[in-house]
């Protein structure tokens, strides 16, 4: 069950924690919940107890209702993202990797929300899209087990891991994946009462309209949960930390010849139960 829909609005007070409506096609927002909170991301950082605090944060909109055609901020700005590489086994077969899971840091910074810009880092960028499903960690994780996992996990939103690949060759996925702009999150944060609401998720890319990527978990090495709990292995996951699950088969490096993002397209992130993630492209600044 999702318990609600969480995003966040620009305001002239700033950006506050916002609510998805009935209608399912706009945002009403909850100041004083933000004013409570500290901001949408006080939130996911006051998990697991801000959980407690859904049903007045639903029944306390007061903020005039702003629509998903506008330009809105991400629903959270984790102070860490954590990357997922070669999850899906025939997007490792298209990129010539074996299909073993593999982990990265991606910068905070490079988060933008719902129709903001993709800004491409200098001429000749050879950027490409990457959607992905990504999850919010809703308690604190060490050496957890994937049971732990699974019942850590707060919800789930799109992401569209967007990286370069000259830099991917030539340094390091970190710091190709972490340009400005590079990490599109949104529109919204399902949150869900059980990990059972993820273990049918799928995600779609499409690009100027065109369907280019489709995967669902069942196409991943494995299930969510383990990976969180592996990844949890390694490094802590604190309450609002964001983990990318990796993408699904047709990224633009792969085509022949190859399709990198261009000033002008329209990239698509949709995330089934979610609203689409939707950024324009534009030319480098300057």
């Amino acid at each position: 069950m999702v318990l609600a829909f969480l995003g966040a609005v620009y305001t002239p007070a700033g950006e506050e924690l916002a609510v998805y409506d009935s209608s399912r096609r706009c945002l009403a927002s909850s100041p004083e919940a933000s004013d409570l909170l500290g901001g949408p991301s006080g939130f996911y950082r006051g998990l697991p107890l801000t959980l407690k605090l859904i049903d007045a944060i639903v029944e306390g909109v007061s903020g005039g209702c702003v629509s998903l055609d506008s330009r809105l901020p991400p629903p959270l700005r984790p102070r860490v993202l954590w990357g997922v590489g070669r999850s899906f086994k025939a997007h490792a077969a298209e990129m010539g990797m074996e299909a073993r899971i593999a982990f990265f840091v991606k910068s905070p910074y490079s988060v933008i929300g719902h129709r903001e810009e993709i800004v491409l880092p200098f001429e000749g960028a050879r950027a490409d899209y990457e959607g992905e499903i990504a999850v919010v960690i809703g308690r604190r994780l060490r050496n957890a087990s994937p049971r732990e996992a699974a019942e850590a996990i707060a919800g789930f939103t799109a992401v569209n891991d967007v990286t370069e690949r000259r830099l991917q060759e030539e340094m390091s996925w970190s710091i190709a994946k972490s340009m400005d702009t590079f990490a599109p999150l949104g529109p919204l944060v399902a949150l869900v009462e059980s990990y059972r609401e993820l273990e049918n998720l799928c995600v779609e890319t499409r690009l100027n309209g065109e369907r280019v990527q489709s995967g669902c978990t069942s196409d991943m090495v494995a299930g969510i949960h383990e990976i969180v709990a592996r990844l949890s292995s390694l490094v802590t996951l604190r309450p609002g930390d964001v983990v990318m699950m990796g993408t699904p088969p047709g990224v633009g490096h792969a085509r022949s010849p190859p399709r990198y993002l261009r000033p002008g397209d329209t990239v698509e992130v949709e995330v089934k139960g979610l609203p689409a993630l939707v950024n324009a492209v534009s030319g480098a600044e300057g």
